[in-house]
């Protein structure tokens, strides 16, 4: 069996921040009411990435959250490479929106 992969926390923030600072301009800024820094979430064991407290979700819908997500992966793919095999995802519910990726089933999260 193959070892699992590592992600550590301390990487993926600055990498965060910067994909997201890339990714929410213009017009996505309305929809993400929050502006920088932008908080760093991760939910156990199936998402990480950034979180919006009351979002525009008048405006912001699942498919413009996805390509935003799309766009974080991206970018934080680019610069920690141990997120390129994951999957990018958002969470619209109630007052919390979380933007970000699915890491692969065998990558352990940790925080240094």
């Amino acid at each position: 069996m193959a070892e699992p992969r590592s992600l550590s926390v301390k990487e993926l923030v600055p990498a965060a921040q910067k994909a997201v600072a890339q990714v929410v301009t213009g017009d996505r800024q309305q929809l993400l009411p929050p502006r920088p820094p932008y908080i760093f979430g991760f939910f156990p064991p199936w998402l990480c990435g950034f979180v919006v407290r009351a979002p525009n979700l008048e405006r912001l819908n699942f498919a413009e959250a996805q390509k935003i997500a799309e766009g974080v992966h991206k970018g934080i793919a680019a610069s920690v490479g141990a997120a390129r095999d994951a999957t990018p995802a958002a969470i619209l519910h109630g007052g919390i929106t979380t933007i970000g990726f699915v890491p692969p089933i065998d990558t352990i999260i940790h925080h240094e």
